[in-house]
């Protein structure tokens, strides 16, 4: 807690006008107000991709018990939906490093 009082003491030693602290503060408003916008989606993502997997181990089950012929496309769609969250989660990872 001491370093937190430090480091509010430096600061205000940094910012000598109302100016400065106004514009540091709403700086720092945008940027947390982005990166809550930022790791809400990303909990949407992986809300979206936990849903997934539970619908395709069931659609798997399923289908692993009426035919051993279908197994590879099941498994290949799975992946590929996979793949494409992943990139999803990596271009959303990407968009909030930039904006970093």
């Amino acid at each position: 807690m001491s370093e937190l009082a430090e480091a509010q003491e430096r600061l205000d030693k940094i910012m000598e006008s109302e100016v400065e602290k106004i514009t540091l503060f709403r700086r720092f408003e945008m940027m947390s107000n982005e990166t809550n916008v930022m790791l809400k989606e990303v909990g949407v993502v992986l809300n979206e991709v936990r849903k997934n997997e539970g619908r395709q181990s069931i659609a798997s089950s399923r289908k692993s018990r009426s035919s051993r012929g279908s197994t590879s496309s099941t498994t290949s769609s799975a992946q590929q939906c996979r793949i494409d969250q992943q990139e999803e989660l990596a271009s959303l990872r990407q968009e909030w490093i930039g904006l970093r």
